[in-house]
């Protein structure tokens, strides 16, 4: 069995960046402002920061001010890619 880097991140992405971003929406429930940047930012996650597009650098770095548990997940990744 063979892993390369792309897969193994990608499904790092898929599964835990997507299981933490929906946990911490249904947890958002009753702040519906909050819950709907958490919920609309699973491209802006998913990306490199590196490709983040000038005009969404400041949602990315407001959305992981305010949310800990993405904050984890996304340095995370990077640091996955490091391995």
């Amino acid at each position: 069995m063979v892993y390369d880097l792309f897969h193994v991140v990608a499904k790092y992405g898929r599964q835990v960046i997507d299981w933490v971003r929906v946990d911490e929406a249904n947890r958002l429930r009753g702040d519906k402002p909050a819950r709907r940047v958490v919920k609309t930012s699973r491209w802006l996650l998913l990306r490199n920061r590196e490709n983040v597009p000038p005009d969404h650098v400041v949602r990315l770095v407001d959305l992981l001010a305010a949310n800990r548990a993405l904050l984890t997940v996304y340095l995370l990744k990077d640091d996955l890619k490091q391995l």
